[in-house]
């Protein structure tokens, strides 16, 4: 990573937007695995989830209690349930965002960076990955990366008429302005900060 970026001003807006989830599911309904669906799971063919039986309302309403646990305390719990759910559900790039976003919480910044990289595989347009991982590089210092995914971001919701897209204009503007203070006042003391793109986190199926 490089250096971290002198000048610039506070970020601004909270620390982590949550994905849009579902509504709470009462129960998660599961069904046993027989040995054709597991050769399958190991082919890449099926899920686990799939393979349980369970429904895409039901995964979405296990992530929401996972998030809540997380807001309220029961950090260890809620980071448990989603490490879980993205093991059962590999291509579901909200919980990919979500982990992330959880260790970005307790800053574990390459563990987050590494889950906003899948997310943003499975999903190019996830703009909570998109956002969350722009501040995440703005932390480390990789001011070109995290330019990279905010003008990604700004052009996925031009109109700002999400709050992400609004945060991701505030961070866009936020950053630009401390690299203007910046060369105004060392104009060849700018160190280039381009990294390699994280490598997003193996897909398991």
């Amino acid at each position: 990573m490089g250096k971290a970026v002198l000048g610039a001003k506070p970020l601004p807006g909270r620390p982590f937007t949550p994905p849009p989830l579902a509504p709470k599911a009462p129960t998660v309904s599961t069904t046993p695995v027989t040995e054709q669906q597991l050769i399958a799971i190991a082919n890449g063919q099926l899920t686990w989830a799939e393979a349980m039986g369970m429904t895409r309302q039901e995964a979405f309403g296990l992530a929401q209690s996972a998030y809540r646990f997380f807001e309220f305390g029961q950090r260890q719990r809620g980071q448990a349930v989603m490490e879980a759910l993205v093991e059962l559900n590999p291509n579901v790039s909200a919980f990919h965002a979500l982990l992330g976003a959880m260790h970005g919480r307790q800053g574990r910044s390459e563990h987050a960076l590494r889950c906003y990289s899948t997310a943003i595989m499975l999903e190019p347009l996830n703009l909570s990955a998109r956002v969350n991982r722009a501040e995440m590089y703005l932390k480390v210092g990789a001011l070109d990366s995290a330019l990279d995914d905010l003008v990604a971001a700004t052009k996925a919701d031009p109109q700002q008429k999400t709050p992400l897209g609004k945060r991701a204009w505030r961070l866009a503007k936020t950053t630009s302005q401390g690299l203007k203070e910046l060369i105004a006042r060392s104009p060849h003391s700018v160190v280039q900060t381009k990294t390699a793109p994280t490598k997003p986190a193996p897909t398991k199926r």
